[in-house]
């Protein structure tokens, strides 16, 4: 395709680019060219030879990150209302995981999880198969499909094969008395960042009323990644001291999802309610 357009063959290196887009239909940078060389046909861009690589030009780079920045930025139902009504979304997204940048990529395979969805699923299970991701970020999706409650096994591409993957329920995390105290301070230490430094007591009697639920109902969860539940004391201590709040962004900042620090959240909200009403104050 870029063969034909640098020797002005224009009609033929539009053909071509709508053959990878039939081949790969998610992706967006054979789209992005049918749409330059319509414009160099017209005589609304001036022709100029491009690179013999599979990416836009730098310029559509920075501004497709800048895109994918703002989206991020989208209340948690305009964010979700574009997933589901809308395939730009995900073919951006996808475009992002190219990106030779690991936080970014973490970021939308966090995103994409909070949706909690048929395609978000399909989405991150086929992130797992692909060759050239770090064993890192294929852990980070493999947990968020656990955390989804995505049927197992799940297909990761390693060592040249794609093998099968079952996660035990509380991997890596062992429920020892060092992680549940560690939670609350977690959770102190980064309120006192932001000079809340009156908050731990707050945060420790919170979290002492979520032990106190959990002992008394023999219920002690199995924790997987204590940041989600610093995160959620964090948010619970925002929220009752009218403190201003992302709630995407929190979460991003403890490398959680979304939907982890919702679910805890509404946890610990619902532990202090019952704790409360057992005062019957009205």
């Amino acid at each position: 395709a870029v063969s034909c357009y640098n020797l002005k063959k224009f009609k033929a290196a539009f053909k071509y680019w709508e053959k990878i887009e039939r081949i790969h239909p998610n992706n967006t940078i054979s789209g992005y060219y049918k749409h330059h060389v319509k414009e160099i046909m017209t005589g609304e861009e001036n022709f100029s030879e491009l690179a013999y690589h599979f990416q836009v030009p730098y310029e559509e780079i920075i501004r497709r990150v800048k895109s994918i920045h703002d989206l991020l930025k989208l209340s948690v139902v305009d964010l979700k209302n574009k997933w589901e009504k809308s395939d730009n979304l995900e073919s951006l997204l996808s475009w992002g995981l190219d990106l030779n940048d690991a936080l970014i990529k973490k970021a939308i395979l966090n995103v994409v999880a909070s949706f909690r969805d048929k395609k978000a699923e399909q989405f991150l299970r086929t992130f797992m198969l692909r060759k050239s991701e770090g064993s890192e970020l294929i852990k980070e999706a493999l947990a968020l499909l656990k955390d989804m409650d995505a049927e197992e096994p799940y297909l990761v591409y390693a060592d040249d094969s794609i093998v099968e993957v079952n996660i035990r329920h509380g991997q890596p995390y062992d429920n020892s008395i060092n992680m549940f105290e560690d939670i609350p301070n977690m959770a102190i230490n980064r309120l006192k960042e932001s000079y809340f430094n009156d908050c731990e007591d707050d945060i420790q009697d919170i979290w002492e009323s979520c032990l106190s639920h959990w002992k008394m109902t023999g219920t002690l969860p199995r924790i997987r990644k204590p940041e989600g539940w610093a995160a959620a004391l964090e948010l619970y201590y925002r929220v009752q001291g009218e403190l201003p709040v992302n709630k995407m962004e929190l979460a991003a900042s403890w490398q959680v999802s979304y939907s982890t620090l919702m679910k805890n959240y509404n946890e610990i909200n619902r532990y202090i309610a019952e704790f409360w009403s057992k005062f019957n104050l009205s």
